[in-house]
């Protein structure tokens, strides 16, 4: 069940950056797409990524939720690529096509202005992962040739969004994976409370009568929240 999800490590990368590029150009196309947008990633094993994007000076990252208290400097922005530092670690973000990010982990030698990408920096924050814009992930995704751990890491990117505030962008991504996977039982209730946490509670009630029909079926009543039931009254 929902609460009960602790596998999947959720880095909420707040990029908020000073615009210092003399080009118009630049400051408008990044300024409208670093606007209050969240992008995810959901293919490492081990990991969901959520990433929100909006306009600021600092860096901050969200661990399942709760702040990192790290200290996260700040950016350069330039017409493809926007980079953060942190503990001599460069996150190097590069927007491919207006609606993907490729995000890559680098270590930095001696004077910062040299990179070199280090495989073991995989296992530290990001590594490689491309990140899709929740406005536009439909069409990036094939969601039926999803394998078992894919589904189970945007089960959990939704989840963890929701939590962040990102409502409209964890239904999206339920609705499609329920689409796809009907018989997914945790989806529902998780669409539920996506829907609920929305103010949406005619949907909510909905998504919460078919978690219970599915339960049931599984001989499962006994295990469903019961704020499920309150919410269904």
């Amino acid at each position: 069940m929902k609460n009960k999800i602790q596998y999947s490590i959720v880095l909420v990368l707040v990029l908020l950056f000073n615009a210092r590029t003399t080009s118009a150009q630049k400051d408008a196309r990044w300024g409208d797409f670093y606007s209050n947008k969240y992008f995810f990633s959901y293919e490492n094993s081990k990991k969901s990524v959520v990433l929100y994007a909006s306009r600021d000076t600092m860096v901050q990252v969200w661990v399942n939720g709760v702040k990192d208290t790290a200290d996260y400097s700040k950016g350069i922005q330039d017409l493809d690529h926007f980079e953060c530092w942190d503990n001599g670690v460069c996150y190097d973000i590069e927007l491919i096509n207006n609606d993907r990010l490729i995000v890559n982990s680098r270590d930095n030698l001696g004077d910062g202005t040299d990179f070199q990408f280090e495989p073991e920096m995989k296992s530290n924050i990001f590594g490689e992962e491309e990140f899709y814009s929740c406005t536009n992930f439909k069409q990036n995704i094939s969601w039926e040739g999803l394998d078992p751990t894919q589904v189970l890491n945007l089960n959990n990117t939704a989840y963890y969004l929701d939590q962040v505030g990102c409502y409209e962008c964890a239904i999206s991504i339920l609705e499609e994976l329920i689409k796809a996977y009907p018989n997914r039982i945790v989806a529902y209730i998780n669409l539920g409370d996506s829907y609920w946490d929305n103010k949406n509670y005619t949907k909510a009630k909905s998504a919460y009568a078919k978690y219970c029909e599915l339960m049931q079926a599984k001989g499962k009543k006994c295990k469903i929240p019961k704020r499920v039931f309150d919410r269904m009254k």
